[in-house]
């Protein structure tokens, strides 16, 4: 490759470090506090689901725990990890793009993707399960191109255990893997009745087994350490409670929260979708084929959850700049000079709306205000500054309890819960409320704090007028209590 592209890949990841350099103190959000939280736990010794619980699949706890381990527990260091994780995953869909289609479009897709998985609205900045997803799911698919094309059995195996790698991440990855290996089994398909080598069923049996890879050391390790039903437990029977919850809301509910929690994303990716509108209609080799059906899985990842939070919509940008980058690059090789134009100016107008919306984040606000504006709600800045007040006011050898659904605060102030549950989220059933409770009266915590995103139990509340007393009154519902001292 030429050493002008490299050079201009060296920009471009310079400008995707300056354009996250205003996100670098921004505070955690409710799931980046779970995680560090449980990854704190695992370094001193606890099992995740056993010890403490939480829904998600495990890897992303790991992460933490490293980052806590190597780099210490501060906002910036997980920051910055997940900055230069980025960069790597700029990297990856650099190469994606340069082996379906060639070095320019290429370039073009790494710039895109380092402008927009920087953007406010798809929290790409933030360190939450898609950003570290994306990475193993581009990789995968960047294996599985050379495996079929250099006919080289061992990468499709690995391409299987990366794809097992993005699903132990997040579980909605498994639509790429099944897209991937629908593509192996349909030379299979079109060969039946044939005595020839089953290369399609070769192909997607290494995938399977690769992708086996993962979750099996899951299930041995947790076995190992009398994990495995809980395990089992939290990521396949409260994700079923979980998405039972969602359902109970009705289809007009569901839809305008989809639209309320999308539009912000919709309108910073508005040029990326002109783009990959523009290639739609030029679709070549069987390798752009596969790209587009893998969106279409991306796309379908993003839609399961029906939540459309915006960091959800991480999953589908790494094909989408790819698709944006060739449809831009082609309608800009075409002859016809109309189009050219039309694209300009459309192009043009999406950028200033885009630039519009976003460039307070990267010019005015500041970290706290950041939270606030991403997220509609002050609560995630508020739990990051009145977690500074309660480390000089609660001893280190006091137990606390956040009496809501900030983990977080558990993690500032690296204190341990004195429950296995550190949240009380609505979609929560009885069953484990109760359990929360009972651990609760068993430990009795010396401070308990209450907070905006309460959950309201009459026999908790009186639990708490009985034994305790106000000890600060921060800010509309932000309330510190103390245990009363019996005498």
């Amino acid at each position: 490759m030429p050493r002008k592209y490299l050079f201009i890949l060296l920009i471009i990841l310079i400008l995707q470090l300056v354009m996250r350099a205003p996100f670098l103190s921004e505070p955690l959000d409710r799931d980046e506090g779970a995680y560090g939280y449980i990854g704190q736990r695992i370094l001193a010794g606890e099992i995740p689901y056993r010890d403490v619980f939480d829904h998600k699949t495990p890897v992303v706890y790991y992460i933490y725990a490293f980052v806590i381990k190597a780099f210490g527990g501060t906002v910036l260091s997980i920051r910055l990890f997940s900055t230069f994780y980025s960069l790597l995953t700029t990297l990856a869909v650099f190469y994606l793009a340069y082996l379906i289609f060639n070095p320019p479009v290429a370039l073009l897709a790494a710039g895109l993707f380092g402008i927009f998985s920087s953007g406010p609205m798809v929290q790409g900045t933030g360190a939450n399960t898609e950003v570290f997803m994306i990475l193993p799911l581009v990789l995968a698919f960047i294996f599985f191109l050379i495996g079929q094309r250099e006919k080289k059995p061992a990468w499709l195996f690995w391409a299987g255990v990366l794809s097992g790698l993005a699903v132990m991440i997040k579980q909605l990855a498994l639509f790429n893997f099944v897209v991937l290996l629908g593509i192996a089994f349909w030379p299979e398909a079109k060969r039946l009745g044939s005595k020839s080598e089953p290369r399609g069923l070769l192909a997607g049996s290494l995938l399977l087994s690769g992708f086996l890879v993962f979750p099996l050391a899951f299930l041995i390790y947790f076995s190992i350490n009398n994990a495995l039903s809980d395990f089992l437990y939290c990521t396949v029977s409260v994700n079923r409670l979980y998405a039972s919850a969602l359902s109970r809301f009705s289809l007009l509910d569901r839809l305008d929260q989809a639209i309320y929690m999308a539009k912000g994303v919709l309108r910073e990716e508005s040029l990326l979708w002109l783009g990959a509108f523009l290639l739609f209609f030029r679709i070549g080799k069987k390798e752009e084929t596969w790209l587009l059906i893998w969106t279409g899985a991306a796309v379908v990842g993003v839609a399961a959850p029906m939540l459309f939070f915006g960091h959800y919509f991480l999953q589908l940008l790494p094909a989408l700049v790819i698709l944006a980058a060739a449809g831009f690059y082609r309608t800009f090789q075409s002859r016809k000079a109309w189009q050219k134009w039309a694209v300009s100016v459309l192009a043009l107008i999406l950028t200033i709306i885009v630039y519009r919306g976003e460039s307070p984040y990267f010019l005015k606000l500041k970290p706290y205000q950041i939270s606030t504006a991403k997220y509609g709600t002050d609560s995630f800045a508020r739990a990051h500054y009145y977690s500074r007040d309660l480390a000089a006011v609660i001893p280190p050898d006091k137990t606390l309890l956040v009496w809501d659904s900030h983990p977080e605060i558990y993690y500032y102030l690296r204190k341990k819960s004195p429950a296995r549950y550190i949240y009380w989220l609505p979609w929560m059933g009885f069953k484990m409320r109760d359990e929360l409770k009972k651990e609760i009266y068993l430990n009795k915590p010396d401070y308990i704090f209450k907070t905006d995103m309460t959950i309201y139990d009459d026999d908790f509340i009186n639990y708490v007028k009985k034994n305790y007393t106000l000890n600060r009154d921060y800010h509309a519902r932000w309330k510190l209590f103390k245990r009363r001292i019996k005498k």
